[in-house]
């Protein structure tokens, strides 16, 4: 009981260390959780060395960078990997039968590149929310973030099979490719608006707002500011 006192301190020590440091990382990728990051090989023993007596400090923690880092980068590419076998599991549009096996069978390599489309959208698990949003977005909306480990998040977020045809007819619509980044729609994100007449489209909303709300992307227009 005393050990797990100790370490409940290191990690109490820990948190706001992490918070800095995690601003640090490249950005546009998915910022580590804290009870994830409490896990890394070289954040665990950092926290236990000494059986636990030793104060976790900034200078210890930069010691440890470039370790830190790689499980970083290894923690990323887990996630990215379990988000793409949830979004190729999904059942196609008719109801039978899966997408495309591009995310590889039990021990094949994931094609990573498919989170990057604009096509590739998580819908928020509130049953208050209907908001969808692509990766790592997604793990900023704010009923998502309120969980502090990714297990957690991927155990609950959702993509539902009516989300890709509909996304790619809207791309056409825009004028854009199926194979468009989500980064390419930064511009028009904020900028769509309905005609349809529905009061909650009439403002400009983002992509995935306009794909989840099942209307005609005939009516869909780019509004500029």
């Amino acid at each position: 009981m005393a050990r797990q006192e100790r370490l409940s301190t290191r990690k109490m020590e820990f948190e706001p260390l992490w918070e800095t440091f995690v601003t640090t990382i490249q950005k546009g990728d998915l910022a580590p959780m804290f009870f994830d990051a409490c896990e890394f090989p070289a954040v665990s023993t950092m926290l236990v060395e000494d059986d636990a007596h030793t104060t976790v400090t900034e200078e210890r923690l930069l010691v440890r960078k470039e370790a830190i880092l790689a499980d970083i980068a290894q923690y990323q590419t887990r996630i990215k990997s379990e988000l793409v076998k949830l979004y190729m599991s999904q059942p196609t549009n008719g109801g039978t039968g899966h997408q495309n096996a591009t995310a590889g069978s039990e021990g094949e390599e994931v094609d990573l590149s498919i989170l990057h489309r604009a096509t590739t959208l998580f819908k928020c698990f509130s049953w208050t929310c209907d908001t969808f949003l692509p990766y790592p977005a997604i793990f900023e909306h704010e009923h998502v973030k309120q969980y502090r480990c990714a297990s957690s998040i991927l155990d609950r977020l959702k993509s539902e099979a009516s989300v890709r045809p509909t996304a790619i007819l809207l791309l056409k619509h825009l004028g854009f490719p199926e194979d468009t980044l989500a980064t390419d729609l930064d511009d028009l994100n904020g900028r769509l608006a309905c005609l349809c007449g529905h009061p909650d489209y009439q403002k400009p909303v983002d992509f995935g707002a306009m794909v989840s709300s099942q209307i005609p992307v005939e009516t869909i227009i780019f509004r500029n500011l």
